[in-house]
């Protein structure tokens, strides 16, 4: 396509060299129509962070983000911007997690041309169970790698403190065998 010097591909799409895997969940939120047409708000969570990685989910699926001119072939160009929105940032510091919101501009409030007509979830009630299922996959991680340092910990030999006794016997039971 002219003016396209670089663009991400996924596996089996002709021309595709040397894709890399990457993963993505999506979760269906709302459907609606924007600006007259139909359209669907969705929560992308990136398990991998490769470039470009969720406009080009969205296309590969057949949906790709309303405004997103490059990974629509070019066919979406009336948005005034792509819609594409970081709804939150979570980074698991310790020995405190960031977590750092923005607000959803895909309301009528924020946005009338965005138009629900059946929500299926509420984002903050998908992002609060997504959080506190990171939260239970922490714990269960943590208590494996405790368990893990403890089978460790019972496979090693143990060596006890040897004796003035045990170590004259096994002297003399060397110089015996070595024919002293």
């Amino acid at each position: 396509m002219e003016g396209k010097t670089h663009m991400m591909c996924t596996e089996g799409t002709e021309g595709c060299e040397n894709p890399k895997p990457c993963q993505t969940e999506l979760i269906v939120l709302e459907y609606g129509v924007y600006d007259g047409d139909p359209v669907t708000k969705v929560l992308l969570q990136p398990l991998t962070g490769r470039t470009h990685q969720l406009r080009i989910h969205c296309s590969a699926i057949g949906h790709p983000i309303v405004g997103d001119f490059t990974y629509s072939l070019g066919a979406d160009d009336s948005p005034y911007r792509m819609m594409l929105h970081a709804y939150l940032l979570h980074i698991p510091l310790e020995p405190q997690h960031l977590l750092v919101t923005a607000g959803d501009p895909f309301v009528p409030a924020v946005d009338p041309k965005w138009v629900s007509q059946r929500s299926l979830r509420t984002l903050n009630a998908t992002i609060e169970l997504i959080l506190e299922q990171r939260k239970t996959q922490e714990k269960e991680r943590e208590v494996a790698k405790r368990e893990e340092e403890r089978r460790k910990k019972s496979k090693q030999p143990r060596f006890e403190e040897q004796s003035e006794e045990q170590r004259r016997a096994c002297q003399e039971w060397l110089s015996e065998w070595a024919g002293d």
